[in-house]
């Protein structure tokens, strides 16, 4: 009975992929003084471009989220700064509306008399 027949099945998977992945360097291993030794080195050699490219992608990834991370920082702080211009604004709206209605009320009661 073959020996991968036994293994997990998602073992078994990536086995068969990293077979597949080192038989196309057949040439290269086969033509070493020991192939089998070659042919491991090879899956090694494999193994290790792939952990490589990951994280590759992965430093990639952290970048953007870092680059986002202070993207939102700054918008946080001008939506801060935007709102605090807003109550300003609102407070001498108030104060303006509140200065015309006594003015407007002194000057009703002057009509009055």
């Amino acid at each position: 009975m073959d020996w991968k027949t036994k293994l997990d099945s998602n073992l078994k998977e990536s086995l068969l992929k990293q077979l597949k992945d080192v038989s196309m360097q057949k040439n290269a291993y086969k033509s070493a003084k020991v192939p089998r030794a070659a042919q491991l080195w090879t899956a090694i050699a494999n193994l290790t471009s792939q952990l490589n490219s990951f994280e590759t992608r992965l430093n990639d990834i952290n970048v953007k989220a870092s680059d986002s991370t202070i993207k939102n920082a700054d918008l946080n702080v001008k939506l801060t700064e935007f709102n605090s211009k807003l109550e300003q604004i609102s407070a001498k709206l108030t104060e303006i509306e509140n200065n015309q209605a006594k003015k407007s009320s002194s000057g009703n009661k002057r009509k009055k008399r």
